[in-house]
């Protein structure tokens, strides 16, 4: 389960896609476009995000953040790469 808990403790609405309520908000994965959206509006992410995130996605948070991936093919092995 993936906590979302935006920078207005107060807030309750919807913002990409997420039903906030006091501030917080729960969802069993994020898309790409959900994550670059909360990040962008200074919402923070707590969770199992990675699980997630499709093989192409991963690959490309790897890269982003600098993480050699050698030959981890699976998903299993990037998400324990990232991790």
């Amino acid at each position: 389960m993936i906590r979302v808990t935006a920078p207005n403790p107060r807030f309750s609405g919807v913002r990409v896609g997420l039903s906030f309520r006091g501030g917080q908000a729960t969802a069993e994965a994020l898309t790409g476009r959900q994550r670059q959206g909360l990040a962008r509006l200074g919402y923070a992410v707590e969770g199992d995000e990675l699980a997630g995130m499709t093989v192409r996605e991963l690959r490309a948070l790897a890269a982003e953040r600098g993480v050699d991936l050698g030959n981890a093919t699976r998903k299993a092995d990037i998400v324990n790469a990232l991790s």
